[in-house]
């Protein structure tokens, strides 16, 4: 049977019910007649049985519809039942005319409907990995992953990496505010440690220093407590995601009575998922980022897939890599399908088909009309497929927002550009988009020097550079050798005591070994541009000094050597090490010098600004100096 009533539930919502028809074709009939006629009508529809039509419509909508839309109604009715009926030798043609003044009267009648906004998908994302005590090595990474995914499926993404007790509380009532203003999807996802104590669980936020069951339960953030400010925002799904099954949260200094987290049971609404089964601790490992949340954000944006799917492809990949030592846990009470990740593209291309076809209908003849409807059902087929999903229109309502035809223009070109690149050494670039940005300093930032002064930039075009300092082990699969005064550092740590002359001949070895010649230093424009990555502060994160230990390796923490790279925290374009660990060369010379920029470990706070410039000989090593790369190709 024809559903006429999704029409109207598609203008309710605020969409052309013509665009319905790209998700709702009846199987057992053609889909034209799903425009007027209900398969209880015959296919020479007269004006009484157009009339009748209206009339099944009206029982279904009209205490949905305004008083003066049920005018319209009654008035049509009224006129409909006093036409004489038509001849029953009427054309192809005619009976055609008639099918689209059946569906321009409705389309007529319901378009004062005021239309209801598509609701905004909420994320929070938390990432805490510097711990003082038991530091874990892929929360910030794991965070960055999963925001930048939860970005792809159109949800608004709030993100904060290393916060204290009281920045993550303000976090998650800012996080509750806004899914009870925009009452979509909510998603909470936390990296970092977790503990359980009398059958509670907790989420460790950073500088927590008293380690005993009573200063846990009043120190760290109650997982209950998210439930609950969730569960007051009144949106119909939420979704809470745990990366927190870490052993020894507190080393030795505490001890829970059971590792991991304990078992947690979902309220109405909600599906929580841990990454290990209730009181199974997950070691740290030597990876960048969890197995779990890599795994799990790989299969977030697979079209086809239900998140329940999704995650029984987790859970079967992680039990195999770890040969079942560890098996995500997975809880919830939510009865509808739930799919955070939707084609656009495909759909706004098929929008754009509609529209023309729109154009053109009032020419063909059903049949014909039949025969184009097939046909973009078989050059759509993964849309085609959902029309038989429970939820058609919440996911039409998903995927298009408040624009469409804004959309449209932006997202029907045929290419993708990658955020993120990775060469044959295993050397990640992160793409950096073009922009404008106010270069150097104000006359009163601390250490200000006098070559420092502001000037608005415009960067044109976008280009990629490295997300780390060169390692010594790039270094060495380049150039055979380790010039490093910190050799015993290992493979991870930046290479030092290389002059901007033994560089030249790092980047064209590489381009030859790469087969291009798109690898070089970044000019100091760009240098300061990506690592300031926003920011109009000192540094890269604002220019709150406490904050600096969080980001660089400098001289209060360095221990005077280098560390391996990536162990701090990114700016916002997920560059690391931009402050601190060691000076960076740039591609530019003013009179006999070269710029290096960045600061190093063996430098104050002051000398790793973002403004601040230095300088030395384009041969001088120095176990203070190394590099990254840009790639514009």
């Amino acid at each position: 049977m024809c559903r006429g009533s999704e029409f109207a539930r598609a203008s309710l919502s605020g969409l052309n019910p013509s665009i319905i028809l790209t998700k709702k074709a009846d199987h057992n009939s053609l889909a034209t007649r799903c425009w007027m006629l209900d398969a209880r009508y015959p296919a020479s529809p007269g004006p009484d049985h157009v009339s009748r039509i209206v009339s099944h419509w009206w029982r279904d909508w009209s205490d949905k519809i305004s008083p003066s839309v049920k005018h319209r109604v009654t008035s049509f009715q009224h006129q409909a039942s006093s036409i004489k009926h038509p001849v029953k030798e009427q054309s192809i043609m005619t009976r055609t005319r008639l099918a689209f003044i059946a569906l321009w009267i409705w389309m007529w009648m319901i378009s004062p409907l005021s239309a209801e906004q598509p609701k905004k998908n909420i994320a929070l994302v938390i990432g805490n990995n510097l711990y003082e005590k038991t530091p874990l090595l892929s929360p910030g990474t794991d965070a960055n992953t999963i925001a930048k995914t939860l970005e792809k499926c159109n949800f608004i993404v709030s993100k904060g990496l290393n916060l204290d007790s009281t920045d993550m509380k303000e976090r998650i009532s800012t996080f509750g505010q806004a899914l009870k203003e925009e009452g979509g999807i909510g998603i909470f996802y936390f990296s970092g440690h977790g503990i359980q104590v009398d059958g509670r669980n907790y989420l460790v936020p950073l500088r927590f220093k008293d380690f005993n069951k009573e200063d846990v339960k009043s120190g760290c953030i109650e997982i209950d407590s998210i439930i609950e400010t969730m569960k007051s925002a009144g949106n119909p799904v939420n979704i809470i995601i745990l990366d927190a099954a870490y052993a020894a949260p507190f080393g030795k200094d505490f001890e829970p009575e059971k590792p991991g987290l304990a078992k947690m049971e979902a309220p109405e609404g909600f599906m929580i998922i841990s990454s290990a089964q209730p009181s199974v601790a997950v070691k740290d490992t030597s990876f960048r980022q969890s197995p779990f949340t890599e795994k799990l954000s790989k299969h977030l944006i697979t079209p086809e897939l239900d998140i329940r799917e999704a995650l029984f492809k987790v859970r079967e990949e992680i039990e195999k890599a770890t040969k079942k030592k560890q098996s995500p846990e997975i809880t919830e009470k939510i009865s509808s399908a739930i799919h955070l990740y939707y084609p656009k593209r495909d759909f706004f291309r098929l929008l754009a088909d509609i529209k023309q076809f729109t154009a053109e209908r009032k020419t063909l003849s059903f049949d014909e009309i039949s025969d184009h409807w097939e046909a973009v059902l078989d050059r759509y087929p993964y849309w085609s497929s959902k029309s038989q999903s429970e939820d058609p229109i919440e996911l039409i309502l998903a995927a298009i927002n408040e624009n469409p035809d804004e959309n449209l223009f932006e997202m029907v070109p045929h290419f993708d550009i990658s955020l993120k690149k990775t060469n044959t050494l295993d050397m990640e670039f992160l793409y950096i988009p073009p922009g404008k940005f106010l270069k150097g300093s104000p006359f009163d930032e601390p250490n200000r020097e006098e070559d420092e002064r502001q000037q608005n930039v415009t960067i044109p075009n976008g280009f990629f550079m490295q997300a780390t300092e060169v390692t010594q082990g790039q270094w060495m699969a380049v150039m055979g050798n380790n010039p490093s005064a910190f050799d015993e550092c290992g493979p991870d740590c930046p290479v030092e005591n290389v002059s901007w002359d033994d560089v030249q001949e790092f980047v064209e070895r590489l381009n030859t070994l790469e087969d291009t010649d798109g690898y070089r230093l970044p000019s100091e424009t760009e240098w300061e541009y990506a690592a300031r990555a926003g920011s109009t502060g000192w540094f890269c994160f604002g220019s709150n000094p406490e904050r600096f230990p969080d980001y660089a390796w400098y001289k209060e923490n360095s221990a005077n050597r280098t560390h391996p790279v990536s162990r701090k925290m990114p700016n916002e374009w997920g560059l690391y090490d931009v402050h601190g660990n060691v000076w960076e060369w740039c591609q530019e010379k003013e009179g006999d010098y070269h710029l290096i920029r960045g600061g190093s470990w063996f430098y104050s706070l002051l000398h790793a600004r973002c403004a601040n410039r230095f300088f030395a000989f384009p041969d001088d090593r120095n176990y203070t100096i190394g590099f990254r790369l840009v790639k514009t190709q």
